[in-house]
């Protein structure tokens, strides 16, 4: 499938999905597909032990991680996926289908034990710099934010706010 937007050298190993978008590291293969609702235990677990970034899998560098929150991640400097490198940030952030279609609502009615989870999208999310990660359990992690860039959707975009 031909897709519109150009794939960052640092992604280009990643095997694409049957629209042509990159399945990201951290996307578990269940029955030969990808289940973008979960994470890939095992490969969380690299990346933490690794400095992995959770998009492309590649090393990231000391002292710049980068994670896409919404407005509870901010406030409380915790969230449940693991640092990226900017490049794979901001392309996530231009063109996952997940963060980028306000009204798509996350799959969850057949998982159990995700009753409690979040099935709007906020508002508005965020793009946060950070200079430091802690694993506070196997599921989150603390980041310590340098810089913060916020977005809101619009018309199907996620555009700087």
């Amino acid at each position: 499938m031909t897709h519109h937007f150009e794939i960052p050298e640092r992604m280009k190993h990643l095997p694409l999905d049957d629209r042509g978008y990159p399945i990201p590291y951290f996307v578990p293969i269940v029955n030969g597909l990808p289940d973008f609702r979960f994470q890939d235990a095992r490969k969380k677990e690299a990346c933490r032990k690794f400095m992995k970034c959770s998009v492309c899998g590649g090393r990231l560098l000391d002292k710049d991680f980068w994670f896409i929150q919404g407005p509870n991640g901010l406030q409380n400097s915790i969230g449940s996926d693991e640092a990226m490198h900017e490049e794979c940030a901001k392309f996530s952030i231009a063109h996952c289908p997940h963060l980028l279609y306000e009204k798509s609502d996350r799959r969850t009615s057949d998982v159990p034990g995700l009753t409690t989870m979040l099935r709007k999208k906020p508002e508005k999310i965020f793009l946060i710099q950070a200079d430091k990660v802690y694993f506070i359990d196997a599921v989150h992690t603390r980041f310590r934010a340098v810089a913060v860039f916020p977005y809101k959707y619009e018309a199907n975009k996620l555009i700087p706010a």
